[in-house]
């Protein structure tokens, strides 16, 4: 008996070593990832790919490498903490068409939303060669805005830029009320649209113009005929920042102090320099822009860069400062703790 349970014991142990070593000495069929061409993934491939996601706003510390799976091989993983606005699925068909151009991989993506991640598997039709693991992170944010563009009439003709028209880019167009019957004509077409537009009210003399020289009833009789005369105008645009708004009883009248900036934006370069310049300061930036920058070809792909990004450009007629309070819990009153002081009686010998 003890001889027989002795030869079980050596065989259970001699089983075991060489499942052992055939395990270790060979590929796991059931898992073809083990069995890949350490040169099928090379470094410039990640380059690429990096390039990708910066197009979407990932910085370059929000990627790390993880810990290598498996045992027999050391294929990369990255891991991408992923802000919760950016376009995965648009990510993942823009990753896969760059990996595609420069390689015969494909990247295969498969979405986890219990642990809110989405791995991405670099495949050349027999094994995993690298994977991007994206784990949606409150901890990383896309410093983007809202952009509300406010654009300047031309002053020998109101025309309508073709980018407006066609409403390619979503743009408020000042109109200028110097001329009542053309501006009310223009204001017309746009409505009909579905154009978002406002008025140019600038400082002088003319006969709709608001001066900061007018007393304050004449303002507001001519503000009011503007309401009557312009009711779908989404801004009244003052150009002389004097003149004092109350916002409560006025609350379409705007002057300078909306904008973001001074500047009038003429080009992509202006474009470019403002948004660097304001990235992360604020949920919204509303800029003056001049017709010239709508006649720049090269618009409406700067446009779609930004979009994934993150930013949203978008018509006057929504925006709304109180959208963008940031919601603060209130502060409870600290209690000062009361602390009770012990009074000794003094016992008073007779």
């Amino acid at each position: 008996m003890a001889i027989r349970f002795i030869f079980i014991m050596v065989l259970t142990v001699l089983t075991t070593i060489s499942g052992a070593i055939f395990f270790l000495s060979e590929p796991d069929k059931e898992h073809p990832e083990y069995q890949w061409d350490s040169t099928a993934w090379i470094p410039s491939y990640h380059l690429q790919m990096k390039k990708v996601l910066s197009d979407y706003g990932v910085e370059d510390h929000w990627i790390k490498t993880a810990d290598q799976p498996g045992r027999l091989i050391k294929r990369p993983v990255y891991l991408i903490m992923t802000p919760a606005d950016l376009p995965i699925g648009d990510l993942h068909l823009k990753m896969n068409e760059e990996l595609l151009s420069i390689s015969k991989l494909r990247l295969e993506g498969y979405d986890n939303r219990r642990e809110k991640q989405v791995s991405l598997h670099a495949f050349d039709g027999k094994s995993v060669v690298a994977t991007y693991r994206l784990e949606v992170s409150s901890k990383v944010t896309r410093p983007s805005s809202d952009i509300y563009l406010l654009v300047l009439p031309v002053k020998e003709e109101i025309s309508i830029p073709d980018l407006i028209a066609d409403k390619r880019i979503f743009s408020t167009l000042l109109l200028p009320v110097n001329e009542i019957k053309p501006a009310q004509e223009k204001a017309t077409e746009l409505s009909k649209s579905a154009i978002d537009f406002g008025m140019y009210v600038s400082a002088g003399s003319g006969k709709m113009e608001v001066n900061s020289s007018l007393s304050t009833s004449e303002i507001l009789q001519r503000r009011n005929k503007l309401g009557i005369i312009f009711p779908a105008a989404s801004v009244y645009f003052l150009a002389d920042g004097g003149i004092k708004i109350d916002r409560e009883k006025s609350p379409k009248f705007r002057n300078k102090q909306v904008l973001t900036s001074d500047n009038i934006l003429k080009s992509l370069k202006d474009l470019d320099f403002v948004l660097a310049t304001n990235k992360g300061k604020s949920k919204y930036q509303i800029y003056l822009s001049s017709q010239t920058l709508f006649s720049d070809e090269g618009l409406t792909v700067r446009i779609g860069e930004l979009e994934k990004k993150g930013y949203r450009f978008r018509y006057f007629r929504d925006f709304n400062e109180k959208d963008y309070l940031d919601s603060q819990p209130e502060s409870k009153p600290v209690k000062k703790a009361v602390t009770s002081k012990k009074t000794t009686k003094k016992t008073v010998r007779k």
